[in-house]
């Protein structure tokens, strides 16, 4: 059944309204993506020229490595997005389309097994905290992470303020002047004097207690994820739905321009056998 010639259009109007907003969409989410990933480079760009004239050097182990790895990456994608769909290049479309569902599987997967592996997810965060501790003041790096967990969870270690016996510096049978302490960053203390857990650990727990954290970071981070484990659900659902609903949209201009090129396509081959035609 043919449609009216009114309706007819506004259908046609619609369609290019929809085609329209979608590219608008997919343009927009790539550029922002984009911008961050030339912000990630830049800054580990400028981490790694720090540490340089600094003279540190562990590229293996250096979180601004990653950093440079994961913005290259992200700027790779976006890119192949923002131009594919600017100039409506099906290559790069399916290309992008193909990167994008392939990292929504691996993100799923990943979370997935860190849910059934709770455990082994544990151990491993144990092992980088331990290693966080040990290298505490030969990785300026491993010393940024402790301080910084360490203040914002208010914690010590990773299961009591006694693992920092793994540090060669703080064990209590070091000559250090650390020797059975903890660092500044345990210390409850507003001013945070930088002597403040020096021979801490000789004290009774009960008394340390007063002075500085004594619970292990693992052990508050199960509390802080169990207080908030709606919000934590909550996000990653929404970000799933957020890349869910960009694969959807890639695949509808997928869709929509090889219906375009199809329909192209029929009208050129037509044109031409009605010239072909009329010179005969």
């Amino acid at each position: 059944m043919r449609l009216p010639a009114p309706l007819r259009k506004f259908v046609a109007d619609s369609e290019d309204e929809v085609y329209f907003v979608v590219r608008l969409l997919i343009f927009t989410v790539n550029v922002i993506a984009w911008i961050f990933s030339i912000c990630f480079i830049c800054i580990a760009i400028w981490i790694l020229q720090e540490k340089s004239n600094l003279g540190v050097d562990n590229l293996s182990s250096d979180p601004a490595v990653v950093l440079l790895v994961i913005g290259s990456i992200l700027f790779l994608i976006t890119f192949t997005g923002c131009v594919g769909t600017l100039r409506e290049n099906l290559f790069l479309l399916k290309l992008y389309m193909m990167i994008i569902v392939i990292l929504f599987i691996i993100e799923n997967v990943v979370a997935l097994v860190a849910f059934l592996y709770a455990d082994k997810t544990e151990d491993r965060l144990f092992d980088v905290i331990k290693h966080g501790i040990i290298e505490y003041h030969d990785d300026p790096d491993s010393q940024y992470l402790m301080d910084e967990l360490q203040q914002k969870f208010e914690c010590c270690g990773a299961y009591t303020f006694n693992d920092w016996n793994h540090n060669l510096y703080y064990k209590c049978s070091s000559k250090d002047i650390f020797a059975c302490g903890v660092p500044v960053s345990c210390c409850k203390t507003v001013d945070m004097n930088s002597q403040c857990g020096f021979g801490i650990r000789k004290k009774d727990e009960i008394e340390a207690k007063h002075i500085v954290y004594t619970d292990g970071c693992i052990v508050i981070l199960k509390w802080w994820i169990n207080d908030h484990l709606y919000i934590i659900g909550a996000t990653g659902f929404a970000f799933a739905c957020l890349q869910l609903f960009l694969i959807l949209m890639v695949f509808k201009l997928i869709m929509d321009l090889q219906e375009l090129w199809q329909t192209t396509g029929q009208s050129d081959e037509a044109t031409t056998s009605q010239e072909s035609t009329a010179g005969v």
